[in-house]
């Protein structure tokens, strides 16, 4: 039966519940792949090779389609003979490249050979490259089968090769399909405990926020690996929902046990990220701890925090506390009053103040962000200059509509507070400080997409346990 007559959906045949012993892999098992792929593969080890985007879309474009042939050289990490030249050795940007290919090619012929691979055997190879190309092509829907792949049986121990793949196709599956957050935070509580530190891992690797919520549950509610996941926090930083922010780092405040090193040292550096300042008291008092860890961990923590470089004296950071715990509850409510003030002069002094406060700098540029969308020019200009000097990452999308709502010298004032924050190097062009920001956008697959997919049929929930009724 052809792919076509499948339909959207690959099934497996029901005798693939048992492993299939597979003998090892000869190049000559399945005749000799077209020269077409194995010259734009082998092209890559070239002294000046094609851009590997370039490689890959030549290789998408090759016909017949050769997905057996790319995927054989994905299992048996070598690239065949060409011409009298000796077969290679898969190297990993070669590796890189045949995936991307596979991306950009038919779903429904890519998952048909991953199908027809796993029908012959599920031995960790085969399900190696085929954890592997769902991370080029899978959605949201389709994360439960990254679980089966990964754990066939009960009893079997997960293989190294086994994690990373699905470690590294986790975390491609999320950046592709941010849906993909919302799924895991049903997946994970059914998953095999093998894979939790993986998918932490992935979390982390993703690099987006959005997986706050699920590294916090997974702190409150797997201690073996509260260790691992803070440390993932510490990549992803602080999301858009101030509560989830207040309840992660009141979590990871817990872990401040001067006891534990390595989670103290973990805590330290997770609760730098999410710019907690009311962990500021307690590092301080790490600055006197016996090791040298996590006193160096507390020390890099404060001048994150800060943005001061002060040395690691306690008594320098405990005088610099009380007194921006002053000014809060003296002075910060008179200069807020000022902000507004009709007086220009006194609206410019409360912008200065402002700028000069080390704690709660997230909330001081916020005050001075909300200046850039009412203030006159002038003032536009003065708090983009403050929220430089503050240097917090949370004003970088008001800097963004700035840059490109009002040209000219607030524009260009918005321009210059950005390259200080983010230590980019981009052209005064909101487009282009658009690209990189965290987070990405929704998926954009459509329905007939996502139909496609890879069904494992009786290997289903393999990885993961029944539902309960």
């Amino acid at each position: 039966m052809s792919p076509a007559q499948r339909g959207s959906r690959i099934p497996i045949a029901a005798g693939l519940v048992a492993l299939v012993a597979h003998a090892p892999a000869q190049e000559t098992v399945r005749g000799a792949p077209g020269d077409g792929a194995v010259r734009i593969v082998r092209a890559l080890r070239d002294p000046d090779p094609p851009p590997l985007e370039e490689l890959a879309r030549e290789l998408a474009r090759e016909h017949p389609a050769p997905v057996a042939d790319l995927l054989a050289m994905l299992e048996r990490r070598r690239v065949p003979a060409l011409e009298g030249a000796p077969p290679q050795a898969l190297s990993e940007p070669q590796q890189e490249l045949i995936l991307a290919a596979l991306s950009l090619s038919d779903r429904g012929a890519v998952y048909a050979g991953v199908a027809a691979r796993l029908e012959e055997s599920l031995d960790v190879p085969a399900r190696v490259v085929a954890i592997q190309v769902l991370g080029g092509l899978a959605y949201a829907n389709e994360l439960s089968t990254l679980f089966d792949l990964a754990l066939i049986s009960v009893g079997e121990v997960l293989d190294g090769r086994v994690e990373a793949a699905f470690q590294r196709s986790l975390a491609r599956t999320l950046a592709r399909d941010p849906a993909g957050y919302h799924a895991l935070g049903k997946l994970w509580r059914r998953a095999r405990p093998e894979l939790l530190p993986a998918l932490i891992f992935a979390l982390g690797q993703a690099r987006d926020p959005r997986g706050l919520e699920l590294l916090s549950e997974l702190i409150a509610w797997r201690p073996e690996h509260a260790v691992h996941a803070i440390s993932q926090v510490r990549r992803l930083g602080p999301g858009d929902s101030p509560a989830l922010n207040s309840r992660v780092c009141e979590e990871i405040r817990t872990f401040l046990d001067p006891t534990e090193v390595e989670s103290c040292r973990a805590a330290s550096a997770a609760l730098a990220a999410m710019q907690d300042c009311d962990s500021v008291g307690a590092l301080i008092d790490l600055l006197e701890h016996e090791s040298a860890g996590v006193r160096g961990n507390a020390h890099w923590a404060l001048r994150e925090i800060s943005g001061l470089a002060f040395g690691p004296q306690r008594h320098m950071w405990a005088m610099w506390h009380e007194s921006e715990l002053r000014w809060l509850e003296q002075q910060h409510a008179d200069v807020l009053a000022r902000l507004v003030s009709d007086d220009a002069g006194q609206v410019a002094s409360a912008i200065r103040s402002l700028s000069e406060r080390g704690l709660y700098r997230r909330e001081r540029a916020g005050e001075l962000a909300a200046l850039l969308s009412v203030a006159p020019p002038a003032q536009k200009v003065l708090a983009c200059n403050g929220l430089a000097r503050l240097r917090s990452a949370s004003a970088v999308p008001e800097l963004i509509e700035t840059l490109e709502v009002f040209p000219g010298e607030a524009g260009r004032a918005a321009w210059t507070a950005l390259r200080e924050i983010t230590g980019l190097d981009l052209p005064q062009d909101a487009a282009a400080w658009r690209s990189p920001e965290r987070g990405g956008g929704e998926s954009r697959a459509t329905a007939g997409e996502r139909s496609v997919v890879l069904d494992l049929g009786p290997l289903r929930r393999r990885a993961l346990a029944p539902v309960p009724d």
